[in-house]
C-alpha cells in the first residue's frame, strides 16, 4: 500500500501511520486478506479488485485532530473520513495507544479517496465484518504480535 501523509503530522500521528503501513505492507497482510471473508463489499467491486487498488493506487491523506463538540460528548465515534481527510477527536486520540491509533488510521484510510470503502452506520455483525473494521482489527492484531 502506498500512502502519503500530508501536512505536519504530530510525532504520535507519524508513528501510528508508520506502524499501520508496516502491517499493510507485510507478507502476512496478503495471506490474511486471502483467507478473510468480508461483508458489505461495495456494489460493483470485488475482494480481489479492492486488494489490487490497495497495492497499486497511492492515496494522499491529511490526518486532522479536532475537538469533540459538547453535543456529541456521548457519541462512541472516534473519528471519520471525508475525501482525502481523516478526522480524529483529539481526546480519543490522546487516550489511545500507538497500536490503537494505527488501527484507527488503517480503518479510516479505507474510507478516503481513492479507496472509498464504506460500511453501514449502525453497529451490527455485518459492519464488524466489513473491510474497514476487519482491516483495522488485522492491523491491531499484527502489531500486538
Amino acid at each position: 500500500m502506498k500512502v502519503k501523509l500530508l501536512g505536519r503530522p504530530t510525532q504520535a500521528q507519524l508513528e501510528a501511520y508508520q506502524l499501520a503501513m508496516s502491517a499493510y505492507n507485510s507478507p502476512e497482510f496478503k495471506e490474511w486478506w486471502d483467507k478473510t471473508e468480508f461483508t458489505e463489499i461495495p456494489k460493483g467491486r470485488t475482494k480481489a479488485g479492492i486488494l489490487l487498488e490497495l497495492e497499486k493506487v497511492q492515496a494522499q491523506v491529511m490526518w486532522v485532530l479536532v475537538n469533540r463538540p459538547w453535543y456529541k460528548r456521548w457519541s462512541s465515534v472516534i473519528g471519520w473520513a471525508e475525501g482525502e481527510y481523516i478526522y480524529t477527536y483529539t481526546q480519543q486520540f490522546n487516550r489511545m495507544s500507538p497500536i490503537e491509533r494505527s488501527s484507527h488510521f488503517a480503518h479510516e484510510l479505507l474510507h478516503c479517496f481513492p479507496y472509498l470503502i464504506t460500511h453501514s452506520f449502525n453497529p451490527s455483525k455485518e459492519r464488524d465484518n466489513s473491510v474497514p473494521y476487519q482491516v483495522g482489527a488485522f492491523v491491531e492484531k499484527f502489531l500486538r504480535g
